[in-house]
């Protein structure tokens, strides 16, 4: 993941939407040693596609119409040369979601 924090204009808004680095770690860490195998593979998904834990980490605790919200303003982050469609990104969060959530409900 791109990571504009060279660029101090750019640290604000980065901070706005992935949060703070250190706090960040630290919940994800707690937050990932409860999970169960298939959440942790629904996470690991994510973390391929972006380079990012802590995406799959903020998306797992988003109302369902805020992450296409979260997704476009998570696009502006991503390297310019590489950078998918913000309907990739969308499609690539709710199916994280959705199979996070079926081990979650016990349906896993």
């Amino acid at each position: 993941m791109h990571n504009p924090f060279s660029a101090r204009e750019t640290r604000s808004c980065w901070e706005a939407l992935f949060h703070e680095p250190s706090k960040q770690i630290r919940l994800g860490r707690k937050w990932l040693s409860g999970l169960s195998v298939p959440q942790l593979l629904a996470v690991s998904l994510v973390q391929r596609c972006y380079g990012s834990v802590n995406i799959a980490f903020i998306v797992h605790s988003l109302q369902e119409d805020k992450v296409a919200d979260f997704a476009d303003r998570m696009r502006d982050h991503l390297p310019q040369k590489k950078r998918p469609a913000l309907a990739e990104i969308v499609a690539v969060l709710e199916n994280y979601r959705f199979y996070y959530r079926l081990d979650e409900n016990g349906e896993g």
